[in-house]
């Protein structure tokens, strides 16, 4: 099956643009401490249309029907380096083929309000 091509360039500017019509339509929900996930989806939906052949899917941990994993520097005490499983926040990828993960974003809020510097 054929992939869109895509740059780096134009992953990162498509996040950006995503971003930006979160913060303008959506500001409610940063300014209200809403849960993470509640912000993630709403992200995810201003992603979608901007990735065209590719799937936009939230806390998403299937590849087929084995648990999608990400190969991890090893971490000796846990048994090596065969991959954890993962539940990103949010992903842009192709369902079902784990070769195909174009972006994985890991989110985190922070408890404190950014500061405005006049």
């Amino acid at each position: 099956m054929a992939f869109p091509d895509i740059t780096a360039a134009q992953v990162r500017s498509c996040l950006e643009q995503g971003i930006r019509a979160l913060v303008l339509n959506d500001v409610y929900l940063l300014e209200n401490d809403l849960h993470e996930r509640t912000i993630t989806h709403k992200l995810a939906e201003y992603l979608q249309p901007l990735f065209p052949g590719w799937n936009v899917d939230c806390e998403y941990n299937r590849d087929g029907h084995e648990p999608k994993r990400v190969r991890l520097r090893p971490i000796p005490e846990q048994g090596g380096d065969e991959g954890s499983n993962v539940f990103p926040d949010i992903i842009v990828h192709r369902r079902g083929d784990n070769d195909h993960n174009l972006l994985i974003i890991e989110a985190k809020k922070s408890r404190h309000p950014a500061r405005s510097h006049r």
